[in-house]
């Protein structure tokens, strides 16, 4: 009998079992399937900005050739603006083709991403130099602002992204205009403004372009998801 009632006695050291998943511990299945549909949208945009990209390593040199041909600048400078955008034109070309290797990794896109940005922010400074290198002291103040903002805006509407933009824009508006005041390209202050409002023109655009986009989003999304 003593050997019979201890086999129903509890044993030592068990957990007690977890208790049920309340409501606060519970995740709603339609927060689980928001972010499912926002990491998938995620993925989408990283993908669609891979493709794009391409295409900005393939125009930058098209814009250096353009710029080079109308600036008539001496060969030794002339020689030093293209080392400094086709450097710019291979890093991103390249970093593009190792990305291609896993195109829909969320993770090898972000990367990618952000990569991106740090090529773009050296290409803006590579190009700003050019204001230095190959514009002449006679450019009309026009030129000018199209030298900072012409590219930007061709690259603004490939990227579409205001990050990116940013990054490439702000150097080169800065490094213009500071070739306008330092160089000078006449008439100075005239040059140096148009060239910082190109630049800030393309950024707010994409910028302005990008928020309302957002907002619309924000319009159809569900507001309010526990009330489902």
């Amino acid at each position: 009998m003593a050997a019979q009632s201890k086999a129903f006695l509890p044993e030592k050291g068990l957990e007690p079992l977890a208790p049920p998943p309340t409501e606060e511990t519970a995740e709603h299945p339609l927060t689980k399937l928001r972010k499912m549909h926002d990491e998938a949208e995620e993925t989408s945009s990283l993908a669609n900005l891979l493709g794009r990209a391409l295409y900005v390593g393939l125009l930058l040199p098209v814009f250096l050739i353009a710029a080079v041909a109308f600036a008539n600048a001496p060969r030794m400078r002339a020689g030093s603006f293209c080392v400094l955008v086709l450097l710019a034109a291979g890093v991103l070309l390249y970093t593009h083709s190792k990305a291609m290797r896993a195109p829909f990794d969320r993770a090898s896109l972000k990367g990618f991403s952000a990569d991106l940005d740090a090529i773009l922010l050296y290409a803006g400074f590579a190009w700003g130099a050019g204001a230095f290198l190959i514009l002449p002291s006679s450019t009309n103040p026009a030129i000018t602002a199209f030298f900072s903002g012409g590219a930007a805006a061709v690259i603004a509407m490939i990227v579409r992204k205001p990050e990116a933009v940013l990054m490439f824009a702000a150097p080169a508006g800065l490094l213009t205009a500071l070739a306008a005041l330092l160089k000078p390209l006449e008439p100075p202050f005239v040059g140096a403004a148009l060239a910082i409002a190109a630049s800030v023109f393309v950024v707010g655009s994409v910028a302005l372009s990008s928020w309302m986009k957002d907002r619309a989003l924000e319009n159809i999304a569900p507001t309010d998801i526990q009330s489902a």
